[in-house]
């Protein structure tokens, strides 16, 4: 009875000890990858860094779950869509990259934003559990945790449609007199754009000039009014 009590307990510290640095390198991952995947910027190696911690801890989290599991749970877990995605968070990206894969497919990376989605889930589910939280106040700071991320993913969306040739990078950057290569000032404006567009502002200062831009510009004003309808529901 003792061996169960320190097991359950080592157990307990093992999950907070994973859900918070799930959680915190989880948020980095979904701010970075989408701009190290779709902006052209060097791949610095603390990211590549981080992002074999967080493999890491993703393995070792399936390990963990998969030897609290009897074995008919296991196998019915190994049939679940929950545990392909634990896989694809963990697709070494990074290591392809150094093994000469390069930027040839850098949109790859965006499959780590599936951890984002684990991460909470869990999260989630073990926190509406424990009575200690308040899951009213936490829900509250989720949405704007995730009102804030998707408008950054909008904004890289934006910035790299624009730099695309005959994107609104061009004739926007000549209009205001800054150097298109100038890729920091690309996502600010592209953010600014995405802020307008998704809470219906919209300035018309920055405006689509091809086709992908305005392909890009419907999916981001559906997605605004999709999101703000979640929040308020």
């Amino acid at each position: 009875m003792a061996l169960a009590t320190r097991l359950a307990a080592a157990t307990e510290r093992y999950w907070a000890v994973f859900g918070a640095l799930a959680l915190v390198l989880s948020f980095y991952d979904a701010v970075w990858t989408p701009v190290l995947a779709m902006l052209p910027l060097p791949f610095p190696p603390s990211a590549m860094a981080w992002g074999f911690v967080l493999d890491a801890l993703f393995l070792a989290g399936i390990a963990a779950h998969a030897a609290l599991l009897t074995r008919e749970a296991w196998r019915a877990r190994l049939h679940s869509a929950g545990f392909f995605v634990d896989l694809a968070c963990c697709l070494p990206i990074e290591a392809l990259g150094l093994a000469g894969a390069g930027r040839v497919m850098p949109e790859l990376r965006l499959i780590k934003l599936l951890r984002l989605y684990r991460v909470d889930h869990v999260l989630c589910a073990r926190i509406r559990e424990d009575v200690r939280w308040n899951w009213n106040r936490l829900a509250v700071v989720r949405i704007i945790v995730l009102i804030a991320l998707v408008t950054h993913w909008c904004g890289v969306a934006w910035a790299r449609v624009g730099l695309l040739p005959g994107g609104w990078v061009a004739g926007y950057a000549a209009r205001e007199g800054w150097d298109v290569g100038d890729t920091p000032t690309v996502y600010l404006r592209a953010l600014y754009w995405a802020c307008v567009t998704m809470t219906t502002v919209g300035y018309g200062d920055v405006v689509p000039a091809s086709d992908e831009d305005v392909v890009v510009a419907t999916i981001v004003m559906v997605v605004g009014h999709a999101l703000y309808a979640a929040a308020a529901a």
